[in-house]
């Protein structure tokens, strides 16, 4: 019940899921909330998939770049198994590996920028409960995605441009609404546990997440890989 009141506190009441937390933290305040975003992001895998498979075979179709000989290759191989187990299994690696990671960026702001005492599991918490923003955005975005027979669904800035590779709409696309409440939620949490402020704790965390989001967005639009 203590995990259940956190989050569902974190969306209405963030003050006492932090708060709480402050108290008395352990590693079940990072499994139970992963638990409930993996479980609703496998969910999702059966309706996004085919819609992705399907955009992607179109831009294999289109492209210049890859030789007319091998693209019925590489088309039959993607559409032969669009749902694997391979993406079973990675998603939850890259759900879990994203929030200790990010958990870190929290820790190394909070305690050189902020100059609080976080460690790292209160750092992890507060990253695990502000990311159940993400399972909301889960449910408004996958409907829209299935009705529309489209991946290309924003709700972000880049809902103002049309979809490309460009540093500016990738940029954009990061400003989203469930990304910006989450950085919300995450510089109210460092602040319950630095002590600062919660509205200098805010705008630190939010100036860093738009400084990271500006050079993802350069990486991404110079390579593919990113």
């Amino acid at each position: 019940m203590l995990y259940l009141k956190r989050i569902i506190s974190v969306f209405w009441e963030p003050s006492k899921t932090f708060s709480s937390i402050k108290e008395r933290v352990s590693w079940l305040d990072f499994l139970i909330p992963f638990l409930v975003v993996v479980i609703v992001s496998l969910a999702t895998i059966p309706y996004v998939t085919p819609i992705a498979v399907k955009e992607q075979v179109a831009r294999i179709e289109k492209s210049d770049k890859i030789p007319e000989s091998r693209k019925e290759e590489i088309i039959e191989r993607i559409e032969s198994n669009p749902v694997g187990v391979r993406s079973y299994i990675i998603s939850p690696i890259v759900i879990g590996v994203s929030i200790l990671i990010t958990a870190l960026l929290i820790q190394l702001v909070a305690n050189f920028i902020l100059g609080g005492e976080v460690k790292f599991l209160s750092a992890v918490a507060i990253y695990s409960y502000a990311n159940l923003v993400g399972v909301l955005g889960y449910l408004v975005k996958v409907p829209l995605m299935v009705s529309r027979g489209t991946t290309k669904v924003y709700t972000s800035l880049a809902v103002f441009l049309e979809p490309s590779g460009t540093f500016i709409f990738r940029f954009f696309n990061a400003v989203d609404v469930f990304t910006v409440w989450k950085v919300l939620l995450i510089g109210f949490g460092v602040g319950i546990f630095t002590g600062v402020k919660p509205s200098k704790a805010i705008s630190v965390m939010l100036v860093a997440w738009l400084v990271l989001a500006l050079i993802l967005a350069g990486l991404s639009s110079l390579s593919p890989v990113f």
